[in-house]
């Protein structure tokens, strides 16, 4: 039973196969002489992977060559074509940690400019951060620090903000 469905499959495939490929190339896609089975086990050597049975079955059939299809011969992007899915991955998961740690932060007040500060503690004394789109560090220890930084407002008069102590 076992053999006559694998039969059924690899029947399947076949057709499947022929018609992908003929699609392709009435689509005027360039369709050259598949890889050999030692050109796929050189591939999935150096890569680390094997071929799903299907695509392996299209591509021993026809190999697609042009723009978005992959360089299987000459290797042209083909590493960072096959890393792409983990850095995506990596990236997406990065991402959503950073916006859950960022949800348990205080919420920044807009100050000055991309210049901001956090609203807890509810204390006197909390730092200043600047924000941008792909930087953020920390401008002013407090807000004492930042207008005496702060070169917009500087008067052309020295002089500079005394720190008042919070009574304790």
């Amino acid at each position: 039973m076992v053999v006559k469905e694998a039969a059924v499959v690899v029947t399947a495939t076949r057709s499947a196969t022929r018609f992908v490929v003929a699609h392709l190339r009435s689509s005027n896609v360039q369709v050259n002489h598949g890889p050999s089975d030692a050109e796929f086990a050189k591939l999935e050597a150096e890569f680390a992977f094997l071929f799903p049975p299907d695509l392996r079955a299209i591509l021993s059939s026809g190999l697609p060559a042009g723009p978005g299809f992959p360089d299987w011969r000459g290797k042209s992007g083909l590493k960072a074509a096959l890393d792409l899915p983990i850095a995506a991955a990596s990236f997406q998961i990065a991402l959503r940690a950073a916006r859950a740690a960022l949800k348990r932060a205080p919420r920044l007040v807009p100050l000055f400019n991309h210049c901001y500060i956090p609203c807890n503690p509810p204390l006197a004394g909390n730092p200043i951060f600047f924000v941008d789109e792909d930087k953020i560090f920390c401008c002013g220890f407090d807000l004492f620090d930042f207008f005496e930084r702060e070169a917009l407002f500087h008067s052309p008069e020295p002089h500079s903000l005394k720190k008042q102590r919070s009574a304790s």
